[in-house]
């Protein structure tokens, strides 16, 4: 491992980049916890209407601009899940504003694929966008078809907050998976949610290099000490993990919404006993198994997919994530400092707990 332009290198894989709150795979930039609607939850009516989505939009909007400083177009967008944050119902404000921020993603993605397709086909000289239509020496570039590809750009993955989201991302374009799986440069990357472990993440096309999984759901934050303070900061965690006698790196993501600084990970020990209480139905009652004869399978369990067919999922004793609270208490402290534009490595989480 690496380090070039500020970006982490791994031997064979991708450049992998700490943005503010969220992460840049290769051309991927990777978002984790939105919890749109949270704001209504806190007294049952949004006091101040968009706030949240505002500051979500706002902080991206800053995200954009630097990439764009960096001459850094951005090919896909991956959602970690838990876009919505109510679990059993679709409230009026997270149907307006979760779509006005999916239509937020795919104009954002439809400007950087103009001028990413015109640089590969053309060679772009001088280039003006004007009421959302971009010239190129003075002629007008039409690109009917990327409006059909954003659909295959954006990736939602499903939460455990994401139970009822597949009527608005039906509504939207985009279809709602479980897990997305990508190889660049011979090593490949599972993007997940966090609460359930998927098979299909796990099995390794080659031993050559350790697979890279990357998660949300934990909504991992610090509190720092000296002398005279305590500040509660959010961070990234970074580390090695062995599972099924393979070798894996792990991504674990903040949460993307300011409306809440996050899990403070000094309580890593409670972990498995959490009282955050995973309310999804997204897996067979005792009932349904019965019904269907649904038997585990090794340390996998037979989930039901959304259109028919069964996922491997990896049974989790830790009941909230899948890492393992002693694997996690290995993994690095990172915190972005986005005006900076650096990251700090506190070091392991043992060390500072």
């Amino acid at each position: 491992m690496r380090i070039q332009n500020n970006k982490i290198k791994i031997g064979g894989g991708p450049y992998i980049k700490f943005l503010h709150d969220c992460l840049l795979v290769n051309k991927i930039l990777v978002i984790g916890d939105l919890h749109i609607g949270y704001d209504e939850q806190i007294d049952g009516r949004a006091v101040f209407p968009k706030m949240q989505l505002g500051e979500i939009i706002e902080k991206l909007n800053g995200v954009f601009s630097f990439l764009k400083k960096q001459k850094i177009v951005v090919e896909k967008i991956v959602l970690l899940g838990d876009v919505k944050h109510d679990f059993g119902t679709i409230t009026d404000v997270e149907w307006r504003e979760t779509l006005e921020f999916f239509d937020y993603l795919k104009e954002k993605l439809e400007d950087t694929t103009k001028i990413s397709n015109l640089i590969i086909k053309k060679g772009v000289n001088k280039e003006v966008l004007y009421k959302n239509q971009l010239f190129v020496n003075g002629s007008k570039i039409d690109n009917k078809n990327d409006k059909n590809k954003l659909k295959d750009k954006i990736i939602v993955i499903r939460g455990n907050h994401d139970n009822i989201l597949k009527p608005i991302s039906r509504k939207a374009g985009f279809k709602l998976v479980d897990y997305y799986c990508i190889k660049i440069n011979g090593r490949k990357i599972c993007f997940l949610h966090g609460n359930k472990l998927f098979k299909q993440c796990l099995d390794s096309p080659t031993n050559k290099y350790r697979d890279i999984l990357v998660f949300g759901h934990l909504h991992p934050a610090i509190t720092l000490y000296d002398n005279y303070k305590s500040e509660k900061y959010k961070c990234f965690l970074k580390g090695d993990w062995k599972i099924s006698g393979k070798r894996k790196i792990g991504y674990v993501l903040p949460s993307f919404s300011n409306i809440s600084f996050g899990y403070d990970l000094k309580d890593i020990d409670n972990l498995s006993n959490i009282d955050r209480i995973d309310r999804g139905r997204s897996i067979f009652t005792l009932s349904d198994r019965i019904k269907s004869k649904i038997k585990l399978v090794n340390k996998f369990e037979l989930i039901k997919k959304s259109s028919g067919g069964f996922y491997k999922i990896k049974k989790n004793k830790n009941k909230f994530f899948v890492v393992p609270t002693k694997t996690l208490k290995n993994f690095e402290v990172i915190i972005y400092n986005d005006k900076e534009d650096k990251e700090y490595n506190f070091g392991r989480l043992k060390g500072l707990i």
